[in-house]
């Protein structure tokens, strides 16, 4: 009678994990879900497959596989949400005099050159000819650089002849002498609000008080078709960019009420760089970046765009009239946007203050006060602005990851919930499943191999025995042989 094997099992199992290679993947789902079902609380839920007809089975097994990809599709999208590090700017309103300072104003006057004795007569000529050609116009404007504007731009003293700043007089050290990114805003001047500290109340008894002199029979009429002033408010310390201010008229008094606006900005591994430190009259960086891309584009690409600044360029094609041009444009974008493009411009700050501007205008002087004051001198000449906060609060507007690690698991959760019923205790059902299955799936793998080295053992036994065995018998014949 042959002796069975510890190593034999004792029982037949209908089981998809006794081999390792487990090519039927069906096969193996549907053990797991049966493994699972009769594993967790559900299998008091859901009969027996059996006992249903196949119509019920179908359509449970695909609308489980359809709620199954529907689950996996909402969690990869979470993931998705988390690891692209997108922000959302959240508002907070805040109302306090002590966080709020006098900021910067920068005026420009709308004539770029003042044509006195000091333009020379080359642009003497081109700023009082009415019928100039092309060509002439732009070699001439090509050659007016900073320096120039500068020069012959008009100056503090003849631009502006009156300063206050809550009731008390600026003095000439409080402004600087600035040129602007940018074509068109010429030589502009920038009050710093740093001296006059914080202001005491809101309204106009509050306020940065401006009186401009126009002064318009020495505007350049080649270059400058309209008269008046560009007024800047920004923060203090920062460089002006003239593109987000007002344009004010003479002959007019502009109530301009300022509401302060504040965004904090993160800075971390996530999240792009950005400038911490307090730098003096440091450079806006969105200026400089535009002024970089579109020298880039016309430099690398032979077309213009919308914001080119070179007038000896402005005889080239438009980047959208061709294809080619078209693409090459994208590319320098796509460079602009991964940060790996030519330009050298400066950090954005990582908290900073911009002003909301609420414009009010009025006729100045009355006619009244005119003939009182001004002895009958025409003021179409002046321009007067009164700056001012209209209330003591601001809003903060502070960058927060629009999905957060905390927000991306329970959205998992949420999503898994919904779509497969599972909750905290079923998915660590689940996962002890998988345990399970991994154990014996190594256990498996180990006895195969177990019982691989003792069949060879075995064989190797058998072979050694077999070869003694033939060995005696020849050995014995020999030795018959030799007796008889």
């Amino acid at each position: 009678m042959k002796a069975s094997s510890s190593n034999e099992p004792s029982s037949h199992v209908i089981d998809p994990l006794k081999d390792p290679t487990i090519t039927d993947m069906m096969a193996f789902l549907t053990f797991l879900s049966t493994s699972y079902r009769s594993s967790s609380h559900l299998s008091k839920l859901s009969p027996p497959a059996d006992e249903l007809p196949k119509q019920w089975v179908i359509t449970w097994r695909a609308l489980s596989t359809f709620f199954t990809i529907l689950c996996v599709y909402m969690i990869s999208q979470n993931i998705s949400a988390w690891i692209s590090f997108e922000t959302t700017l959240v508002p907070t309103f805040h109302n306090s005099r002590a966080a709020l300072q006098f900021p910067d104003v920068t005026v420009c006057n709308l004539n770029t050159l003042v044509d006195d004795d000091r333009l020379p007569d080359n642009l003497t000529k081109f700023c009082n000819t009415s019928d100039l050609s092309w060509n002439m116009t732009v070699n001439t404007l090509n050659e007016i650089v900073d320096s120039d504007l500068i020069a012959y731009g008009a100056r503090l003293d003849e631009l502006v002849f009156g300063c206050e700043v809550a009731g008390e007089d600026c003095q000439p050290t409080d402004w600087k002498q600035v040129v602007p990114y940018g074509a068109g805003w010429g030589v502009c001047y920038t009050l710093s609000g740093e001296r006059f500290g914080k202001p005491e109340g809101i309204g106009i008894f509050n306020s940065i008080e401006l009186r401009m002199f126009l002064d318009s029979e020495k505007y350049c009429a080649s270059i400058s078709s309209g008269e008046g002033v560009r007024v800047t408010v920004h923060e203090r310390g920062s460089f002006p960019d003239p593109n987000t201010g007002v344009t004010l008229g003479p002959a007019q008094t502009h109530h301009l009420g300022v509401k302060a606006q504040k965004v904090v900005k993160q800075s971390g591994y996530f999240f792009p760089e950005c400038e911490k430190k307090e730098q003096p009259f440091y450079q806006a960086a969105e200026p400089c970046w535009d002024k970089c891309v579109v020298e880039v584009t016309l430099n690398k690409c032979g077309c213009k765009v919308e914001g080119s600044q070179k007038y000896d360029q402005y005889d080239l094609p438009w980047c959208e009239d061709d294809e080619e041009l078209d693409l090459c444009q994208d590319h320098v974008e796509d460079l602009w946007m991964a940060d790996e493009d030519e330009c050298d411009c400066p950090l954005d700050r990582c908290e900073k203050t911009s002003y909301e501007i609420f414009k009010g205008s009025a006729k100045w002087p009355s006619e009244k006060r005119r003939k009182l004051d001004w002895g009958g001198e025409d003021p179409s000449e002046y321009v007067q602005a009164r700056i001012y906060f209209q209330d003591f609060g601001y809003t903060e507007y502070k960058e927060t990851p629009t999905t957060t690690f905390v927000a991306m698991l329970s959205a998992i959760g949420g999503s898994m919930g919904l779509c497969l019923g599972m909750s905290l205790i079923s998915l660590t059902e689940f996962l002890e499943l998988a345990g399970v299955l991994l154990s014996r799936v190594f256990r498996r793998r180990q006895d195969m191999r177990r019982r691989r080295r003792e069949e060879e053992e075995e064989d190797k036994r058998k072979r050694l025995l077999s070869e003694g065995s033939a060995n005696l018998a020849g050995g014995g014949g020999r030795e018959m042989k030799a007796a008889c």
